[in-house]
């Protein structure tokens, strides 16, 4: 398997590569903190298994080491061919999920006893930029992906936003009523039915601009990873620059 470490977000730490070699993006990037692993919009990585619930496990990176955890109580989930609730990763596990297969990398195992040292651009091979390229761009068509979903979920903030513009008309008017009138009356059904409403919408706000905040980040990834792998090949153009005007002469 080719190093793609190079070529990773700065803040990546580990990764995981889905074991199905036909799928066109079969990497996943994980940073210091929890790593969501689900069907839900807010997962790092969604699974699109029917029986597999919004949050299914969770991977916390810390100084401490990986740590996988089963949240759900289905699909099974197995390393390196063990059911698992709970364990810390190393690195080349195999984790299944259902019928998908991960396996676990650390970006720094070969260098762990190492003195942590920059990337030389010489030792970095066409090949493997152009590879580097291909892989950020491939990260980028699948982060497109999401841009539909955003859309969607911007929809329904703006209708939670009118739900809460409505409940407050709605509460502005019974307070004028309750100050008219000595005795307040009852809360009718309607009332209550828009108050349980302003709820769940309030609470499916929170959970949007949550979700938001995440695209965000994971753009902002991407485009530092862009940009290191253009800085790259700009380097290697400049370094084959004289060879070819010595050849040419």
């Amino acid at each position: 398997m080719q190093e793609i470490t190079p070529f990773l977000p700065g803040d990546t730490v580990a990764y995981l590569r889905l074991a199905d070699e036909e799928r066109k993006f079969p990497f996943r990037p994980i940073s210091p903190g929890l790593f969501l692993i689900g069907q839900g919009p807010g997962c790092d990585l969604r699974l699109g298994l029917e029986e597999m619930p919004p949050i299914h496990s969770a991977i916390q990176m810390s100084d401490s080491g990986a740590e996988l955890t089963k949240i759900a109580e289905s699909p099974e989930l197995l390393v390196n061919g063990e059911p698992v609730d709970h364990l810390f990763l190393e690195h080349g596990d195999l984790i299944e999920v259902g019928d998908v297969r991960l396996a676990f990398f650390l970006c720094n195992h070969s260098a762990a006893n190492a003195a942590e040292r920059p990337i030389e651009h010489s030792k970095l091979s066409a090949r493997q930029l152009i590879d580097g390229l291909e892989f950020e761009l491939d990260l980028l068509d699948a982060d497109s992906n999401r841009t539909d979903r955003i859309s969607e979920l911007l929809k329904a903030a703006q209708q939670a936003v009118d739900a809460c513009q409505f409940a407050q008309t709605i509460r502005f008017a019974d307070y004028a009523a309750t100050k008219a009138v000595p005795e307040a009356a009852p809360p009718s059904d309607s009332y209550m039915q828009v108050l349980n409403r302003l709820s769940s919408q309030e609470t499916r706000l929170d959970e949007i601009c949550n979700v938001l905040e995440q695209v965000v980040h994971q753009q902002q990834m991407i485009a530092t990873a862009l940009q290191c792998v253009v800085e790259r090949l700009d380097d290697m153009r400049s370094g084959a620059q004289p060879g070819s005007m010595r050849a040419s002469a």
